[in-house]
C-alpha cells in the first residue's frame, strides 16, 4: 500500500530500472526502520491516482467517469485490480443509483482489505436506507457495531429508525429511536428520536399519548429547531382531533421564549409569547409578557416596534420594578440608531440614578455604553467624565481594567496624554489577560510617544512585537516601530523577536498500520477526500497527542474543503507556532491557516468589482470560515454571509439580474462571492477605500459605522477601531484587518 504522496508522484527523470531501485529502497527502508524517514513536508495522505476520472465526475457526469474507470480496470483480474480504483467505481455506481452493484463491490473490497470494512459497511447502510430497506440496513449496523453501537453511529441509527417509520414498521422504529435516546438524551439527535416516537403514536391514533410525548419533546429540547418541530406537530394534532391543549406554565413559556430568541428564531418566539398572552389568566403576568415582547423585537432589530413597546410599558406600568430595565433597552435603541440627544438624556437619567429603582448593575451597564458611545461620536470629554465615575463605582477587578483601557484610549484622542499614560501604566501593573494585555502595551506606547518619551514608546512596541508578533496589536506595533526607527537611537532597540523551531515530524509505523490510516490512504487514492479526512480524523481522536498525525489530518481536511476543522486542529496542536516566528515550518503551514478556496470565483468577483480578492478572503475567513453552506442564526447565507434581502438589492449591480436568487443559488460560491464583492465595492466607495469602517459596516450596519467614521475624521485607523463602542464589532474589525494583513504577507505577490 502506498502511504505517502511522495511515493505517488511521477518522477519523469528516472528510467524504469532506476524507478524500480527507488521503490525497492523505500520498501526496504520501511521494513528496517521503526519510523519512516518522511519528514513534516511530506507526511500527507496520497494524492488521487485518477485525477482525470474525478475531473469528469466533477462536471456532473458520473456515467462518463464510470466508463473511464471501467477502462482502467478492464482486462485486470479482481485479485490484482487496484483497490482504490474499485472503491472509486463503487462510489460512481452509487451516484448513478446502481446501489446493488455498488454494495456488492464494496463488500467484496472489505473482505479483501479489512481496513475498509467500516467505510464499506457505513456506506452500504446509507445506500440501503436511501432505498427504503431498513431491515437489511439494520443487519449491517449490527455487523458494523458488533451489537454495541456508540454515539458515532447515531446518524445511522436514526436513518434506520426513520426508514422503518416510513415503511410502517412501528415497533422496530420505536426500538431504534429508543436506542438513540439511550446514547444521547439531549441535542438534535434526541429531538429527532422523541419526535419520531410521538409521530408513531399519533399515527396509531394514540392521541393522548402522542400529545404527552410532543409536550415532553418541547420541555426537554435544547434546540430551537427541536422545540419548533414538536410544537408544530402538537398544533397539527390538536387541530386535527379537536383536542384541548394544556397551556405551558409561565416559567416554561418564558424559558422557551428566551431560548428561541437567543437562537435568533424571532418569529417563533413572538408566536409563543402571543400564545402565552392568550392563555394567561394572571394579570400580574401581563408586564412580564410585555417585557418578553420588548426583548424579542429589540433582538430582531425591529427598532420602531421595540421603541413603541418600551414607551407603552412606561405608560402602563409607571411603578413597575422592571421599568429601569425597559429604559435601558430604550437607551440601547437610541445608541443603535445614533440619536445622540436621546442617548444623552436617557443615558444620564439611568447612569446618574435619577430614574427610580435603577440598580447598580443597570447603572454600570448604562455608564459603560454611554461613555463608549460619547467617545465614538466625538463627545470625548463628556465620555471621560463618565469613565472617571464609572471606575470609582466598579468593584470587579476585570471590569476596572477594561475601564482603564477605554479611558486611556479616549484620553489620547483629546490630547490628555499624561492621563492616558497613567491609566495605561496602571492597567499594565494590574496584569491584564487576553486581548487586553497587547491592547494596553500598544496604547501605552502611543501615549509615551505623544509625550515625546520615544525610548519608552519603542521599548513597549518592541515588547509587544516580540510577544505578540501575529496579533492585531503586534502588527500595529511593527508599523509604529518602522516609523520610529527613522528618527530613534538604534541602541534603544532590543533584540529581534525570539524564534522557535518547528519539530521534524514523522509518522510512526504503528500509526500507519492502524486500520483508519490504511483506509484513509486508499480513500485518498480513490479521490474520496471527505471520507479519507473523516477516517484519519477518527484515528487522531484516539491518538490526540500525535502531532505528525495531526498535521496529516489538517492537510486531509483542507483537501476535503473542511478548512475550519483543520484550522481548529492547527490551533490545538501547533498553537505556539501561530503566535511566534518559527524555523522549519512546513511550506504550507500558514496557507493551511489562511487558505484561498474557490480561487477562480473569488478572483473573478474581485476583478469584476475592483475589490482586492485578498480582502474578500479576509472577510470570508471571519464570516463563514470558508463554508459555502454556512447559514447564520439570522439568515445570512454562504461564504460572504449575504442576507437574502441584500442579495435582491444588489442583484442588478452585481450583474445577476437574470438569475433567480433562491437559497440554493445564493449558496453557490460564484454567486455569493460576486454579491459579497459588490457590497464591498459599494462600502469602499462610501468610505473612500478605508477598510476599517467597511468591516465595521458588515457587523454593525453602514449607517452606524458612518457616524463613528465621521467623528473619527483625521484619526488613524487604530484610533477609529478602538473607539468603536460595541466590543463585538471591535473584535470583528480587528480580526478582519489581521486576516487581511496576513493574506497580503502570504499572497501579495500572486494576487491579481
Amino acid at each position: 500500500m502506498v502511504l505517502f504522496s511522495v511515493m505517488n508522484r511521477p518522477t519523469r527523470t528516472l528510467n524504469g530500472q532506476a524507478m524500480g531501485l527507488l521503490v525497492t529502497f523505500w520498501v526496504l527502508s520501511w521494513n528496517l526502520l521503526a519510523t519512516p524517514v518522511v519528514a513534516s513536508e511530506q507526511i500527507r495522505l496520497p494524492f488521487t491516482n485518477y485525477p482525470q476520472v474525478l475531473k469528469v465526475r466533477n462536471t456532473d457526469n458520473a456515467l462518463a467517469a464510470l466508463v473511464m474507470i471501467d477502462e482502467i480496470l478492464s482486462g485486470t483480474p479482481q485479485s490484482t485490480a487496484p483497490i482504490a480504483a474499485r472503491v472509486l467505481k463503487a462510489s460512481l455506481l452509487a451516484e448513478l443509483e446502481r446501489y446493488t452493484e455498488s454494495r456488492q463491490l464494496l463488500l467484496a473490497i472489505a473482505e479483501e482489505e479489512p481496513a475498509l470494512l467500516q467505510f464499506a459497511l457505513t456506506t452500504v447502510i446509507r445506500h440501503l436506507t436511501s432505498q427504503g430497506n431498513a431491515a437489511q440496513a439494520h443487519k449491517y449496523l449490527q455487523l458494523l457495531t458488533n451489537n454495541q453501537p456508540e454515539r458515532e453511529h447515531l446518524d445511522l441509527i436514526l436513518n434506520i429508525a426513520d426508514t422503518y417509520n416510513k415503511n410502517g414498521i412501528a415497533q422496530e422504529s420505536i426500538t431504534m429511536y429508543r436506542l438513540a435516546l439511550r446514547l444521547r438524551t439531549s441535542g438534535r439527535s434526541a429531538d429527532r428520536a422523541r419526535l419520531g416516537i410521538a409521530g408513531i403514536e399519533a399515527a396509531a391514533g394514540n392521541v393522548e399519548r402522542a400529545l404527552t410525548l410532543y409536550r415532553e419533546a418541547q420541555t426537554l429540547s435544547r434546540t430551537a429547531d427541536g422545540f419548533i418541530a414538536a410544537r408544530s406537530a402538537e398544533n397539527l394534532l390538536v387541530r386535527a382531533t379537536g383536542t384541548t391543549r394544556t397551556p405551558l406554565s409561565n416559567t416554561q413559556y418564558q424559558e422557551h421564549a428566551k431560548r428561541l430568541r437567543n437562537q435568533a428564531r424571532y418569529e417563533a418566539a413572538l408566536e409563543l409569547i402571543e400564545d402565552w398572552n392568550d392563555n394567561n389568566p394572571d394579570r400580574e403576568q401581563n408586564a412580564v409578557i410585555q417585557l418578553e415582547r420588548i426583548e424579542t423585537f429589540y433582538a430582531m432589530r425591529a427598532n420602531a416596534e421595540a421603541r413603541r413597546l418600551c414607551e407603552e410599558f412606561a405608560r402602563q406600568y409607571p411603578t413597575h420594578e422592571e421599568l429601569p430595565r425597559v429604559r435601558l433597552t430604550r437607551f440601547r435603541l437610541a445608541v443603535r440608531e445614533a440619536k445622540t440627544d436621546e442617548v444623552k438624556n436617557l443615558g444620564h437619567d439611568l447612569w446618574s440614578g435619577r430614574s427610580p429603582g435603577t440598580s447598580t448593575t443597570i447603572r454600570r451597564s448604562t455608564g459603560t455604553l454611554l461613555a463608549a458611545y460619547l467617545v465614538a461620536v466625538g463627545e470625548i470629554k463628556e465620555g471621560l467624565a463618565v469613565y472617571r465615575e464609572l471606575y470609582r463605582m466598579t468593584e470587579n477587578a476585570s471590569d476596572r481594567r477594561t475601564v482603564l483601557w477605554r479611558a486611556g484610549v479616549a484620553a489620547i484622542r483629546v490630547g490628555q496624554f499624561e492621563r492616558a499614560a497613567l491609566n495605561l501604566r496602571g492597567l499594565l501593573q494590574r496584569k491584564p489577560t487576553g486581548d487586553l494585555e497587547p491592547a494596553a502595551l500598544y496604547w501605552c506606547g502611543i501615549a509615551e510617544h505623544r509625550l515625546s518619551r520615544e525610548d519608552q514608546a519603542i521599548k513597549l512596541f518592541q515588547t509587544l512585537q516580540q510577544r505578540f508578533p501575529y496579533h492585531y496589536y503586534g502588527l500595529k506595533a511593527k508599523k509604529r516601530l518602522q516609523e520610529l526607527r527613522l528618527s530613534a537611537n538604534p541602541e534603544t532597540f532590543v533584540p529581534e523577536t525570539r524564534t522557535i523551531t518547528f519539530p521534524v515530524l514523522k509518522l510512526s509505523a504503528s500509526t500507519t498500520q492502524q486500520p483508519e490510516f490504511k483506509a484513509a490512504s486508499i480513500l485518498a487514492q480513490a479521490g474520496l477526500v471527505a471520507d479519507a479526512a473523516d477516517s484519519v480524523r477518527k484515528l487522531l481522536e484516539r491518538q490526540r497527542g500525535d502531532q505528525a498525525l495531526a498535521l496529516v489530518t489538517v492537510r486531509a481536511l483542507a483537501n476535503a474543503g473542511a478548512y475550519n476543522q483543520g484550522i481548529n486542529l492547527l490551533v490545538n496542536h501547533f498553537g505556539q507556532f501561530l503566535r511566534q516566528p518559527a524555523k522549519g515550518l512546513p511550506d504550507d503551514f500558514w496557507k493551511l491557516v489562511y487558505p484561498r478556496p474557490f480561487l477562480r470565483d473569488v478572483e473573478d468577483a474581485g476583478e469584476t468589482t475592483g475589490v482586492d480578492p485578498l480582502l474578500l478572503y479576509a472577510l470570508m475567513r471571519q464570516e463563514s470560515r470558508f463554508d459555502p453552506n454556512a447559514r447564520s442564526l439570522v439568515g445570512a447565507l454562504g461564504l460572504m454571509q449575504i442576507m437574502p434581502y441584500t442579495a435582491e438589492e444588489l442583484r442588478v449591480t452585481a450583474g445577476l439580474q437574470n438569475v433567480h436568487l433562491d437559497e440554493a443559488v445564493l449558496l453557490q460560491p460564484r454567486v455569493n462571492t460576486r454579491l459579497g464583492a459588490t457590497l464591498m465595492r459599494r462600502l469602499l466607495t462610501m468610505f473612500e477605500g478605508a477598510v476599517a469602517p467597511v468591516t465595521a459596516s458588515y457587523n454593525a450596519g453602514e449607517d452606524l459605522a458612518a457616524v463613528w467614521w465621521q467623528a473619527a475624521d483625521g484619526l488613524r485607523e487604530d484610533q477609529f477601531v478602538d473607539s468603536i463602542p460595541y466590543s463585538e464589532t471591535r473584535r470583528f474589525v480587528r480580526e478582519v484587518i489581521t486576516n487581511y494583513t496576513t493574506y497580503q504577507r502570504l499572497y501579495a505577490s500572486t494576487s491579481p
